[in-house]
């Protein structure tokens, strides 16, 4: 998929149903509960889309990248950043 594809199923939600996950993922969730991570840690998510992993390692006081190609997906990401009251630096990128 190009560019315009991806942007095209974060714009009508498809991509809710496709790649979209309701929490993160179990095998993340028990990484970052077996470490314990210095306070200065960088965490970084390349691929993030809508942003559920990276919200949740931010949630965790790392501070947290997320990358990802579509526009429309680090929009997502950083609504979803916002409602959970983290902060993430998203950066658009392949």
């Amino acid at each position: 998929m190009n560019k315009r594809d991806w942007d095209k199923e974060y714009i009508n939600g498809g991509f809710l149903d496709k790649w979209d996950i309701p929490y993160p993922s179990q095998e993340l969730v028990a990484f970052v509960a077996t470490v314990n991570f210095p306070k200065e840690t960088v965490a970084l998510d390349v691929g993030c889309g809508a942003g559920r992993e990276a919200v949740f390692l931010a949630q965790q006081g790392l501070n947290t990248i997320g990358v990802d190609l579509s526009a429309e997906a680090l929009k997502i990401a950083a609504k979803r950043a916002n409602e959970a009251g983290v902060q993430v630096d998203w950066r658009q990128g392949n």
